[in-house]
């Protein structure tokens, strides 16, 4: 069993994304669709480019990163 978290570079930073706009943005990446998605780190909605993983505000790009986490069940 895994989980995913999405991530935006600012700058040399890595930041993730709220829970909202994680989930947004992983069925996107499953439907391998872009739009517009509303994100709390930015003030109005985003544009995630999802071909290009890159999350566009106000025209500025900002790289996305999707990570799996590994979960490990104690039986």
């Amino acid at each position: 069993m895994s989980s995913v978290e999405w991530y935006f570079a600012d700058g040399s930073c890595w930041i993730a994304l709220d829970t909202l706009a994680q989930l947004h943005i992983e069925n996107l990446w499953w439907r391998n669709y872009s739009t517009w998605v509303q994100c709390k780190h930015f003030k109005s909605p985003v544009y995630v480019d999802i071909s290009q993983l890159i999350l566009f505000y106000k025209d500025k790009p900002f790289y996305l990163t999707r990570r799996i986490n590994k979960l490990s069940a104690y039986v």
